[in-house]
């Protein structure tokens, strides 16, 4: 239930930093990709 729960999270926040990639600064969403990667990266190691 819980890798489901991130599996969403995670597509909702790549089609996020894709839409802001389309409609503000290719930069901006490049960054904002890179930063919740990083965070899901540090997630799982954080809780356990």
């Amino acid at each position: 239930m819980r890798e489901l729960v991130r599996k969403i999270v995670l597509t909702i926040l790549i089609v996020t930093g894709f839409l802001v990639q389309y409609f503000y600064s290719v930069k901006l969403g490049l960054v904002i990709d890179l930063i919740f990667l990083i965070l899901l990266w540090m997630y799982p190691i954080k809780k356990k």
